[in-house]
């Protein structure tokens, strides 16, 4: 009888180990190990590439918007009026100067004066006046002397009358710095005078200036406001010109 007690007892003492180690097998997949975060380094590159939702959505917008001011960009006019060329031709239509700029120097430039000259050759103008022509979607400003004639031209949708400020401004200085005539003898002449008077009116296609006067003072290297050249000066003058200079720089 006693055995039989203590065979009972073995009995449900396996038992009960027998139900905790299933109800522990049980629970096991339930059970999750949590992993160490690991050292900064290690945290650092497991984020390495995530961005946040919200920053990715701004660097969208900012890589849409760019694409799309790219695309625009071609189609846009600019509003900085442009010359494509300048051009001073004789009675025959031979050279005198000729300054190209920009996409204009990929041009056939005999083939487009010759063209030029052909359409404005037998123009009734009147000296010192002005005229325009459409010439292979291109607009050309261009004033007579007695033999010699002054094109400036620019992009079809180029505003004419800025055009005409800068031919007047041109022309106007050539008179002044040849003795008050714009011919083709003249200008052979002087072609180092005319060719400074088209770089100080036009560079690289951008206006510089339009105001004659102020052309013919830096042709001179006068200045904006004239003056007497400082080459021609004696030492006594140019020190006085200096000192002039340095007392009005201290008094502004």
């Amino acid at each position: 009888q006693i055995l039989g007690e203590d065979a009972v007892r073995r009995r449900a003492t396996e038992r009960t180990r027998g139900l905790r180690r299933a109800g522990q097998c049980h629970a096991a997949p339930q059970h999750r190990t949590r992993r160490s975060p690991g050292s900064p380094r290690q945290r650092a590159h497991s984020t390495q590439g995530v961005v946040p939702r919200a920053a990715h959505s701004r660097t969208a917008a900012a890589v849409r918007t760019h694409r799309q001011t790219m695309a625009a960009l071609p189609g846009m006019e600019s509003l900085v009026p442009n010359v494509q060329a300048i051009l001073l031709l004789d009675g025959d239509g031979r050279r005198i100067v000729a300054k190209y700029y920009r996409q204009a120097r990929q041009w056939d430039s005999a083939a487009f004066e010759a063209k030029l000259f052909k359409k404005t050759k037998n123009a009734a103008v009147a000296r010192g006046e002005s005229d325009v022509i459409l010439i292979d979607k291109s607009v050309a400003v261009f004033r007579c002397g007695p033999d010699a004639r002054a094109y400036v031209v620019g992009s079809s949708d180029e505003n004419e009358l800025i055009l005409n400020m800068v031919l007047d401004g041109l022309v106007d200085a050539l008179t002044a710095l040849l003795g008050g005539t714009f011919d083709a003898r003249t200008c052979f002449e002087n072609l180092e005078t005319a060719m400074l008077c088209v770089d100080e009116v036009v560079d690289g296609g951008a206006i510089l200036e339009t105001d004659a006067n102020a052309v013919a003072n830096r042709v001179q290297m006068r200045g904006v406001e004239g003056g007497q050249p400082i080459t021609d000066m004696t030492a006594s003058q140019a020190i006085s010109t200096i000192t002039d200079q340095i007392f009005k720089t201290m008094n502004t």
